[in-house]
């Protein structure tokens, strides 16, 4: 039935005293878009890395974490698989993403403007924190390299294009003064495994923390080994390069017998000078209030330190929010 002409009751707005009612009524209540509403979840980005590799299931432990809390602080986390630290910090400067897990020399070539990165510095870079160090890992069948200097001649494999790893590779070859002679290769690390088992190529350089799921996953495929760099190739590596350190990897890992000599780098998470300050020193204050769970989630956590994510292998300064989220728990001063 339609009430477009229906005549208004007694009692009703033409009643003074309802009428204000009414109003009083309107007036409490306003329009509905008036009340409170949930805000929208504001999202942000951490570049990291081959889905098999531990850049990625690291950011993934750091978003799930931050995720868990969304409702209290609004942002929602996500995570970009790439090839890698080059790739990263790309993205970081494109504003393609908000922070990244990079290699701490590509972070700081990067941000000097060395390297691949000759006369482009990009002043603009921050750290956050140190997260574990990353080791100079060659693979090899048995008995295919003598010596470090074999290297140049054989088919090795040196991770894509724009990985961390490759970076590192070129790097090492300017520090030795040396070129590369044979054939390089840019496959992806679980790929070059199955190739070296099926004599394709006969070395695998890459750059990885230990325990590493590549590194079991090829020894489980075929009968591989460590090839231990040099004494005297580490010193030269290390010459007037600030963001390289020593290492060893434990056999141990591997159901291996000693230690093998190498060098390496940290894994760093960085962002740019502009990100948000709230939600930098989220994030910091995510890793070091959940640092016991982030291990569980990441083996090669598991011999880190909360204080050794502030005392190496940050190449650029720090952003504030981060300082300040450190100095709040006594870790800087």
């Amino acid at each position: 039935m339609s009430h477009e002409h229906a005549p208004m009751s007694p009692g009703t707005a033409r009643d003074p005293v309802v009428a204000l009612l009414l109003l009083g009524v309107a007036a409490l209540a306003g329009p509905s878009s008036a009340w409170p509403a949930t805000a929208p979840d504001r999202f942000f980005t951490i570049g990291t890395g081959q889905v098999g590799g531990t850049y990625y299931p690291l950011g993934r432990a750091i978003c799930d974490l931050v995720n868990r809390e969304r409702e209290v602080h609004g942002y929602r986390c996500s995570v970009d698989p790439t090839q890698g630290s080059v790739e990263n910090v790309t993205a970081l400067r494109k504003g393609e993403s908000n922070f990244a897990i990079v290699q701490a020399d590509v972070h700081y070539q990067t941000f000097e403007g060395t390297g691949r990165w000759a006369g482009q510095p990009q002043p603009e870079l921050r750290s956050v924190l140190s997260l574990y160090p990353e080791l100079a890992t060659i693979l090899s069948q048995p008995g295919a390299i003598a010596e470090t200097d074999d290297l140049l001649g054989v088919r090795v494999n040196v991770g894509q294009s724009a990985s961390g790893g490759r970076a590192t590779w070129d790097l090492v070859m300017e520090a030795l003064g040396k070129e590369q002679k044979a054939v390089v290769s840019q496959f992806r690390p679980e790929d070059a495994n199955a190739m070296l088992c099926a004599g394709q190529i006969d070395a695998s350089v890459l750059m990885v923390g230990h325990p590493s799921g590549v590194v079991a996953n090829g020894m489980a495929q075929c009968k591989l080994e460590f090839f231990p760099i040099s004494v005297q190739a580490i010193d030269r590596i290390l010459a007037e390069r600030p963001y390289y350190q020593r290492g060893v990897i434990s056999g141990e890992d591997y159901g291996l017998d000693g230690f093998v000599p190498t060098f390496g780098v940290s894994a760093t998470l960085v962002t740019t000078a502009d990100t948000d300050a709230d939600l930098v020193a989220l994030v910091v204050r995510t890793v070091l209030d959940h640092f016991d769970e982030v291990q569980e989630l990441v083996p090669t956590l598991r011999g880190v330190e909360v204080r050794d994510m502030v005392e190496g292998g940050l190449t650029a300064p720090l952003h504030p929010a981060a300082r300040g989220a450190l100095q709040e728990r006594d870790l800087l001063e």
